[in-house]
């Protein structure tokens, strides 16, 4: 007899933790059908359809720097902007612009140079390619 209640006791004992109520675990908020505060406000790093599609950087004949870009045009209609390429060795940064415009499905190649030495800009340097509105 004493070993069933044992036995009961320790059954017991075991599952009392596991068939107590808890409180549900998940999100403190859990998502809501509304729309998310942030998803209609736009992208005012490029314009839409506009970007970036490729860029690569090279060494001119005269040993300075030669960066190209590819932009393309994902919209509908033609989209303009302006094509924003900044350039820095350790010692200096430089910034060149070109206005664009693309046709719908389009891409475009532009090249933009710069007069400090490419040694430089591969030592250390970095680059920054955007498409602005």
């Amino acid at each position: 007899m004493r070993r069933r209640e044992l036995v009961v006791a320790a059954i017991g004992a075991v599952l009392g933790g596991c068939l107590e109520r808890r409180d549900p675990s998940g999100p403190r908020n859990p998502p809501t059908g509304d729309t998310p505060p942030d998803a209609d406000a736009e992208d005012t790093t490029q314009p839409p359809g506009l970007r970036i599609v490729d860029r690569d950087f090279s060494e001119r004949d005269d040993g300075t720097l030669r960066i190209d870009a590819t932009i393309g045009n994902m919209a509908a209609d033609r989209r303009t902007g302006t094509l924003v390429v900044t350039a820095a060795t350790p010692e200096e940064e430089a910034t060149e612009t070109r206005e664009v415009s693309v046709d719908p499905g389009a891409e475009i190649d532009v090249t933009v140079t710069f007069d400090f030495p490419y040694e430089a800009f591969i030592n250390g340097g970095s680059l920054s390619v955007n498409v602005e509105p």
